[in-house]
Order: C-alpha cells, then structure tokens, then sequence
C-alpha cells in the first residue's frame, strides 16, 4: 500500500474554484440566460401601451385573364405610414406586464436559489475533503502501526515467545486498516470528483487534480 495513495487535495484554493464554477457551470449559465429573457419580456410587455409608428409596404404583380385584357399585367406599389395610439393601455396589457413580471421574479428567484444550492455544495464537499484527508492521514499511521506490530510478531515466532495464532490475528489487523484506508479514500475520491463536476471536463483544476493523485500514488 503505497503510504499517500489517494491523500492529495485539489491543488486550487476554494475562492478559485467557487469563482469558475459560478462563472462557467451551465446550469448557472441557463438560469442567467432564463433571467435575462424574462427581463427583455417585462420590458416589452411594460413597452406595448405606448405610441407606435409602423411604415407599411407592399407590392403586387398581377395578370388579367378576361377576354378582352387577356394578358395584360400591372403592377401595385404601397409605402405610408401607420401610427397607433394606444386609447386604454389597461386589461390585456396589463395582465401579460403582470404575467412578464411574475415570470421574471420566478426566474431570478431559481437563478438565486441555485447559485445559493451551488456554494453550500462546494463549501460542503470542501470541508469533506480536509476532513476525509485528515482522517485518512490518521489511518494511514494505523496501518503502519499495525504493520509494524506484525513484524514484532513474527519476531516473537522466531524468538520463541509468540504463536502462529498471534501472527493470524496480526496480518487481520494490518488487512483491516488496509480495508478502512481504500475505503475512506475511495469517499475522498468521489468527494472531490463531485465537487469538481460542477466545472467543464476542460477546466484545468482537472487535470491538475488527476497529475497530483498520480503523483501521489507513485510515491
């Protein structure tokens, strides 16, 4: 067992990590998106009682096919000017400006609320991981313990004052700590896989991740 498998932190502080996150996870990116269309809807929907001027054209090619003008085409030509003014800018006006404000309240509200769910996640995992790495340090001074009572074990045997009965439950001991150290870092893996989830797959926290748990469990 390689004595710092798997013990390696993200090699970023948090405020850089929080920082990208907020500014490159998609689902943070939708919800900005979302809120911003419902603030041009307000805007609109706020803008339609007011005086508008239209400029209208058309044209229109024709042929006539009576008897007597079979044949004979012409062609029709209007540009003018159509303002319109408003006289009540209440009732449906005012009810899609109220439904545009509700629906843009929702949507600032979920874009809050999510980027609210997104730190207490990060913050979360974060103190997870020191922790995690804390008591897989703690673990890992277990297991050399236990290693290292083997061996004064075996030394006994040798000596003549210790049994085979007390070796057995020596290597159970050292295959137990074992057990608890690829456990608990396989929590820490999966702790630190999810809290950098939330980037792209190209962000470079990954890579730099994947060389330091590399690094470390070459040594």
């Amino acid at each position: 067992l390689p004595p710092a498998r798997g013990l390696a932190q993200i090699p970023e502080p948090l405020e850089q990590i929080l920082a990208r996150v907020l500014d490159t996870n998609p689902q943070l990116a939708y919800a900005r998106a979302n809120e911003s269309i419902g603030e041009r809807k307000v805007a609109q929907s706020s803008a339609d009682h007011w005086p508008t001027l239209d400029l209208v054209g058309s044209v229109a090619r024709a042929q006539n096919e009576t008897a007597n003008t079979l044949g004979v085409r012409y062609n029709n030509a209007q540009l003018g000017l159509q303002p319109v003014v408003p006289i009540y800018s209440g009732g449906g006006v005012s009810a899609l400006e109220r439904q545009a404000s509700a629906a843009y309240a929702a949507a600032k509200a979920e874009s809050e609320s999510l980027i609210q769910r997104v730190k207490v996640q990060i913050t979360s995992d974060w103190s997870a991981q020191t922790g995690q790495i804390e008591r897989a340090g703690a673990l890992l001074e277990l297991v050399r313990a236990a290693q290292e009572q083997r061996r004064a074990t075996e030394l006994g045997i040798k000596a003549g004052f210790r049994t085979w009965a007390e070796l057995g439950s020596a290597d159970l001991l050292v295959a137990k700590r074992e057990s608890d150290l690829v456990e608990l870092v396989g929590t820490l893996l999966k702790t630190q896989a999810r809290l950098l989830s939330l980037l792209p797959t190209d962000d470079p926290a990954w890579g730099r991740w994947i060389t330091a748990i590399s690094t470390q469990s070459t040594r």
